[in-house]
């Protein structure tokens, strides 16, 4: 009666589950690649549709169709709106070293430009320009947009 596997039993088993992880380990982060960009599409379309719903509700305050003059991200429930901005509170905020990706961080100058980048991880990143005049997001790297299938 044999107790026990011999080495060459041993050996195969080792080369199967060698197999196994390298086909299946790539597979993996793959998909956490795809659901991020999932996330992203999803959010900029939430961010679309929050910057028309701001033009319609001040056409409704004012008579007149305007958009925000900044956007803002934030940790808290919902989006809070004033005068000129407008907050995304359930969009994450990246941190100072991107650890909490992924995420969103904007910069404005003030005037109404802003550079809003969505953070896939702490280096792959994407930027869109956002303006009051211009009143829609635009992808700042053309071809990483097309590849997502993302905005203009």
């Amino acid at each position: 009666m044999k107790k026990a596997m011999s080495m060459i039993e041993i050996i195969f088993v080792i080369v199967i589950i060698g197999t196994l992880a390298g086909v299946a380990i790539p597979k993996l982060f793959a998909g956490r690649d795809d659901a991020y960009a999932l996330k992203l599409k999803e959010q900029h379309a939430l961010i679309i549709t929050n910057l028309e719903q701001y033009s319609q509700s001040m056409l409704y305050e004012t008579g007149s169709k305007k958009f925000p003059k900044n956007i803002y991200f934030g940790n808290k429930t919902g989006v809070v709106t004033d005068s000129e901005n407008l907050v995304f509170n359930k969009l994450a905020e990246c941190n100072s070293s991107k650890s909490n990706a992924p995420c969103w961080t904007s910069v404005n100058n003030g005037t109404g430009e802003n550079t809003i980048t969505f953070y896939f991880n702490n280096k792959k990143s994407i930027s869109f320009a956002y303006s009051q005049t211009n009143k829609s997001l635009i992808c700042n790297n053309i071809s990483e947009c097309n590849k997502l299938k993302i905005g203009k």
